[in-house]
């Protein structure tokens, strides 16, 4: 996903083994929705003002926040994004 500047929803399921989303954005806002119980892991690189995460518990490893059991998780949600500046809030569903 390439995008400017602007407030992006995003909606993740849990139907396939294997997620990957890559996002590339200026000056944005991100609200992404994940289901809790799959494995989680989010590689951020940019400029984050904030990084807020509801109803997931994520672990920081570098530049990488890992759900616990990632590695056993029946599915897995990939998410990489590269940001100019902006917010990025992940909410388990």
């Amino acid at each position: 996903m390439d995008g400017g500047a602007g407030n992006i929803k995003l909606v993740l399921g849990d139907r396939h083994p294997s997620t990957k989303v890559d996002i590339d954005a200026g000056a944005a806002k991100f609200n992404i929705f994940v289901p809790k119980d799959s494995g989680i892991k989010i590689d951020v690189d940019g400029l984050l003002s904030s990084i807020e995460f509801n109803g997931l518990v994520l672990e920081k490893k570098n530049k990488s926040y890992i759900s616990p059991g990632y590695d056993k998780a029946k599915n897995k949600i990939e998410i990489e994004i590269d940001i100019g500046a902006g917010a990025l809030e992940i909410n388990g569903i």
